[in-house]
């Protein structure tokens, strides 16, 4: 299994945000997470990525330990996420954003780039095609030198979407991309999800509250209600769900 949460829980002060959560995850699975606003879905995620300390628990990847690494040792072990809230750096190219993004792949050190040393100048060349070659699988090789945050909304998402496949990530996260997104572009984001993850052979754990996207592009789907697994199944389990249907879909839906 890639990855194997076990009785994880956490807490802020005396709330619970999380209870007892185990789920398993294999390799070249997508998953889906669903649930009410509220129901630990984010901090879920937050605690994979070490953005906080799980209050008990384990999470591992491939076998190791997750809890109490720092989030730079986790994106090294190849985690990359997505935020349901765009965090791009808007005042820097798109090209440079995903750059910016290879350079922890990067194999020369300081004194090669304080130097622009031949094995700086050779790395940074690689780093560029690497990027461009991101940027033109999502169609943004036309907006290279264009600030990120010019770029329309879905095209950011877009681009949120290529910095994170640019650290070479076994394992990627990704919160609610279809937030903000059209029809047609939910549409085309289902078709990149499915193509992607079979193209760089990744693991895909999707916090979403597009059901539509959920149901036709994961495998399979865990639903969370006040921090604690309610279900967990197929689309369809998941969909015709009595405990779903009332406390998240509503009743006779």
């Amino acid at each position: 299994m890639l990855l194997v949460i076990d009785n994880l829980s956490h807490s802020f002060g005396g709330l619970a945000a999380l209870t007892n959560i185990s789920i398993v995850v294999p390799e070249h699975q997508l998953l889906g997470i669903i649930g009410p606003n509220g129901s630990g879905k984010t901090t879920l995620f937050n605690l994979i990525t070490g953005m906080y300390r799980a209050s008990s628990g384990s999470i591992r990847l491939k076998g190791q330990e997750l809890v109490g690494r720092a989030p730079a040792a986790i994106t090294r072990m190849a985690v990359a996420r997505t935020f349901q809230n765009i965090r791009l750096f808007k005042t820097l190219s798109v090209l440079d954003n995903v750059r910016i993004a290879r350079y922890g792949k990067a194999a020369c050190g300081p004194f090669d780039t304080l130097f622009r040393t031949g094995r700086f100048l050779k790395e940074e060349g690689l780093i560029i095609d690497q990027a461009m070659e991101l940027l033109t699988l999502f169609e943004l090789d036309r907006y290279v030198e264009a600030p990120a945050g010019s770029l329309p909304y879905g095209q950011q998402r877009q681009l949120e979407f290529a910095r994170a496949l640019a650290t070479d990530p076994v394992l990627l996260l990704l919160d609610e991309p279809a937030a903000g997104m059209n029809p047609y572009e939910v549409g085309k984001l289902n078709e990149q999800l499915q193509w992607v993850a079979k193209r760089f052979a990744l693991t895909i754990i999707l916090i979403e509250h597009h059901m539509g996207l959920v149901m036709e592009v994961c495998q399979r789907v865990v639903v969370l209600d006040f921090g604690v697994v309610i279900a967990e199944g197929t689309p369809e389990e998941v969909r015709n769900d009595p405990r779903v249907i009332d406390v998240y879909l509503g009743k006779g839906s």
